[in-house]
């Protein structure tokens, strides 16, 4: 079912007026009171170091320290972009966390396009508000963590598919390669996209297939060529798999309390 095209993006941006709304809402009443550990922690100090020019180096170091210890502990791109919010005076964590809103609304208008080419203009509608109102997508818009902009990168990769599924051109694929990439610099588990989402629908022509992964390499390169010139070996991404497996894999997280959870002294 369709809606009037005026009506759509007229009723699209009042649901994304009303999703950042909240979201500040939110950041101002609620978040600002939820202390800042662990993850959180440590892209908010990152941002201001990698703005004031220090490079990726470990917060929680130097912090205690003074040490200046290279890190992949999480992929670059999230705190990047936080820096950039820095550096234009945004250094505070409720900027940080304000910010996020913006990651929420580009959210939700790629949901609203999915939602319109899978079941028309209402169904995108449905979407969007379902995306606006959902709880976890507001928190997650509220904290300084990497899932709010993991979040757009990943609906920007599906809504690129379906024009890859309909036109299968080398410039389309290398586009939603580089897309994955990049997502894959925020969260790295992305890179599961290459072999769930690219690969099949560029299968059937090898030249897609190479743009889509050629795209993917390219942008993954500089970090990568940084991290071996930093740690003397191979890291392609980070290396926080290693904590998350080593964290959830103890007896304090396999009895009790804690069963399936994540501890820190379990490191």
């Amino acid at each position: 079912m369709s809606v009037p095209r005026g009506s759509f993006r007229a009723r699209l941006a009042a649901i994304v007026a009303g999703a950042v709304a909240l979201r500040l809402l939110y950041v101002l009443v609620l978040a600002r009171h939820v202390p800042m550990a662990g993850d959180s922690q440590f892209f908010h100090a990152e941002a201001n170091l990698v703005a004031g020019g220090r490079g990726y180096i470990e917060p929680f170091l130097d912090a205690a320290y003074g040490l200046h210890v290279p890190t992949a502990a999480h992929p670059p791109l999230y705190p990047t972009v936080l820096a950039g919010v820095s550096l234009v005076g945004g250094d505070g964590l409720l900027a940080q966390r304000a910010f996020g809103a913006a990651f929420g609304a580009v959210t939700i208008i790629l949901i609203a396009l999915i939602g319109r080419r899978v079941g028309g203009e209402r169904a995108g509608l449905a979407a969007a508000a379902i995306a606006a109102l959902y709880p976890l997508f507001v928190a997650a818009d509220g904290a300084p963590m990497s899932e709010s902009l993991y979040g757009m990168l990943f609906a920007g990769c599906l809504l690129l598919a379906m024009h890859l599924r309909e036109r299968r051109t080398a410039r389309l694929a290398a586009a939603l390669g580089a897309l994955i990439a990049l997502a894959a610099l925020t969260r790295s588990e992305a890179l599961l996209l290459l072999l769930l989402l690219g690969l099949p629908l560029t299968r059937q022509s090898w030249r897609t297939s190479v743009a889509l992964v050629s795209a993917c390499a390219v942008v993954l390169a500089p970090w990568t060529i940084r991290n071996w010139s930093a740690f003397d070996r191979f890291t392609l991404i980070s290396h926080n798999d290693s904590t998350v497996l080593a964290g959830a894999n103890c007896d304090a997280t396999y009895h009790g309390p804690d069963l399936g959870s994540w501890r820190f002294d379990c490191i």
